[in-house]
């Protein structure tokens, strides 16, 4: 319910005056900052040389920081907590899926693997369901070769005890 007694202090003649003027100003400001833009867009290229430069140091701090954030989303899978576990789980998946750091990943294969064994045997529906899809992706992120398979070989007995187990939930099956 609107609430009587406020009253606009202006008088309603003033109020669209101020709004034109405005309008006015604002077309003449813009055709000064239009011609003294024009002057600026030239480039000089020691300052393209520069700009280069620093998109490469930001570039290794972009990559430096990934890296971390991908250690500490490994660390943090392997945690007692199981909503950060999982909530790893899936960051390290997104991770695998959309970037190929198979160098990294050979690195820490191990660790990954034992996170996923130990994640396919416990028996939570979510870690399983987290689980399946990071075993698949970290043999795309190794590769054709000897440690895909050694993994491959390594994970088929955990993932078809969960794919035959009548007792484990649908979405754990599924993935």
């Amino acid at each position: 319910m609107p609430k009587g007694g406020r009253r606009s202090t202006q008088k309603k003649g003033q109020k669209g005056k101020r709004v034109e003027e405005g309008v006015s100003e604002s077309f003449e400001n813009q055709s000064v900052a239009s011609s003294q833009g024009s002057f600026e867009t030239q480039s000089n290229p020691a300052d393209d040389a520069e700009s280069t430069d620093e998109l490469g140091m930001e570039a290794e701090e972009v990559e430096t920081n990934f890296e971390q954030v991908l250690e500490e989303n490994i660390e943090g899978a392997s945690e007692k907590n199981a909503k950060l576990r999982q909530t790893s789980m899936k960051a390290i998946s997104g991770t695998f899926a959309k970037h190929l750091i198979a160098d990294l990943v050979a690195e820490r294969k191990d660790t990954i693997v034992d996170i996923i064994e130990r994640s396919l045997k416990r028996g939570q529906t979510e870690d399983q369901v987290c689980a399946g899809p990071l075993a698949v992706l970290l043999c795309v992120q190794l590769g054709y070769g000897s440690d895909s398979e050694r993994i491959f070989k390594l994970l088929k007995s955990p993932l078809l005890a969960t794919l035959h187990d009548p007792t484990a939930r649908v979405p754990a099956r599924a993935s």
